[in-house]
């Protein structure tokens, strides 16, 4: 299917099956899954979201992926990625290593197993950008990731274990 280093990025917003997929994917690759909400999970499986420690669960998150590539493992990391920016770190350091990268969106609305309130789903849903988006906003700029051996974009409906 692909080479050994690859890193697939699932986006989406809270309740779109980003986790869910991230998982299917990293036990069909054998890779190994990371996502933001990793932090806030005690080692019985309990979630206790704290706002207060956002920051800290995405370095934590950042570090645990970059670590990982900089092992030449395979690698998945699923958060909400509402805006293009938020991989950048993800992206930067795929392309300074060789790697293929995946860009996978959720689209769908199964509801927040997080109780995310309402308004924090409006504020991502507004500043939302769509894979679509972001690819037309890559024309011109592939300059910036010449290392990597491919970004693609999918939507998470369009995925195929088999491709």
């Amino acid at each position: 299917m692909m080479d050994t280093k690859f890193l697939f990025i699932v986006r989406g917003l809270p309740g779109s099956g980003k986790s869910t997929l991230a998982k299917k994917i990293a036990a069909a690759y054998e890779a190994e899954h990371w996502e933001a909400d990793q932090y806030f999970t005690d080692s019985n499986g309990n979630y206790k979201f704290n706002a207060n420690d956002i920051s800290a669960a995405h370095e934590y998150c950042t570090r645990g992926v970059i670590d990982a590539l900089n092992h030449s493992r395979r690698v998945v990391v699923s958060n909400t990625f509402t805006r293009p920016w938020e991989m950048e770190d993800y992206l930067t350091e795929a392309n300074r290593l060789g790697y293929s990268v995946w860009i996978i969106e959720c689209t769908e609305s199964y509801g927040s197993v997080h109780d995310v309130p309402e308004l924090a789903m409006q504020k991502m849903k507004q500043r939302w950008v769509s894979n679509a988006e972001f690819k037309r906003a890559m024309i011109g700029f592939d300059h910036l990731y010449p290392n990597l051996k491919a970004l693609s974009f999918q939507n998470a409906n369009d995925w195929d274990f088999h491709s």
